[in-house]
């Protein structure tokens, strides 16, 4: 294990990064094969330090490309299964690394469908789902948005700061990113860049709950956790004639 060289092409994709104007991150963070092994990279925003926990072992990141993105060197693949230690504002915490979860949500049928507009069950692969990626749990967010220029998810698992959670572009105008570890109930939105520079904040148009105005965020939920109320009015209904 060990640390990193300066690269001036990353030095340009982390103030990308920086500035919300990635929409291919999958291409320099998470496990990165190279002539001399692999490259780890995690992306933390303010991070003090960032310290890779893998295999048992513990390597303090470095940063000489951008101050935010954290490098270290490994003589194999580690997968999805590293967690990263985060000294932030004080406070130190330990998570998985969002962008070592690679696996695309949308299908090729799911995205032949959707362009086709004969997809009967887009529910199911748009919005945020509570999933498991190689065994570790958290939420897949999925979004089609086709015009943008990069999209980040905003919630308070991040402060509402749209530079810590960019997402990955896929074919067809469709957003992804799995975060392990968030939980059901959890608020987010999307902030969604356009090409012209303009930057909004929207909720899930495929969000299965949401706020009560004024508030206007939506909120992860399963399909199947809602307690109906409703048995005696279904059986009134029944009874009646329409």
């Amino acid at each position: 294990m060990g640390g990193a060289a300066v690269l001036d092409w990353m030095v340009q994709d982390g103030e990308r990064l920086a500035n919300c104007r990635h929409d291919h991150p999958f291409a320099i963070l998470g496990p990165q094969p190279t002539d001399a092994g692999w490259t780890v990279r995690i992306w933390m925003p303010e991070a003090h330090s960032v310290t890779l926990l893998e295999g048992g072992q513990e390597t303090l990141m470095r940063a000489p490309n951008h101050p935010w993105v954290f490098e270290a060197t490994l003589d194999h693949d580690p997968g999805s299964s590293y967690r990263v230690r985060v000294e932030r504002g004080g406070i130190t915490h330990e998570q998985h690394d969002p962008w070592a979860f690679r696996s695309e949500w949308m299908g090729d049928m799911d995205r032949h469908l959707f362009a086709q507009g004969n997809h009967h069950h887009i529910w199911q692969r748009m919005g945020a789902h509570l999933t498991e990626q190689d065994g570790v749990a958290g939420v897949m967010f999925c979004l089609w948005a086709p015009h943008a220029l990069s999209v980040s998810i905003l919630g308070d698992l991040n402060s509402w700061d749209g530079r810590h959670h960019p997402m990955q572009q896929r074919m067809g105008g469709i957003w992804e990113l799995f975060i392990p570890g968030l939980a059901e109930g959890s608020l987010y939105k999307y902030e969604i860049r356009t090409q012209d520079g303009h930057c909004y904040q929207k909720a899930d148009p495929y969000g299965f709950q949401h706020e009560v105005r004024p508030d206007n965020s939506s909120v992860v939920a399963r399909l199947g956790g809602f307690a109906w109320t409703d048995d005696s009015w279904m059986q009134q209904r029944d009874s009646r004639n329409p």
